[in-house]
């Protein structure tokens, strides 16, 4: 905090105040917004992999049962 704080310079500083809590709101529905979409793309990516794993379940299923004909 500067020596000389008075009234003019706490005034500047509140009047200040509305614009930086537009900017943090902003930065926050940003922040918001990523957050939303990594969680989006996580969702599928588990999906995705889920998939794969049923996928060479049954592939390996497929191939038991055509080694066991044999």
């Amino acid at each position: 905090m500067p020596d000389n704080v008075d009234l003019n310079w706490i005034a500047r500083r509140l009047q200040t105040l509305p614009e930086d809590m537009r900017a943090l709101r902003a930065d926050m529905d940003m922040l918001t917004r990523l957050v939303v979409r990594m969680d989006h793309t996580l969702d599928a990516m588990r999906e995705d992999i889920r998939s794969l794993w049923g996928s060479q379940g049954d592939l390996r299923r497929r191939i038991e049962s055509i080694e066991g004909r044999r």
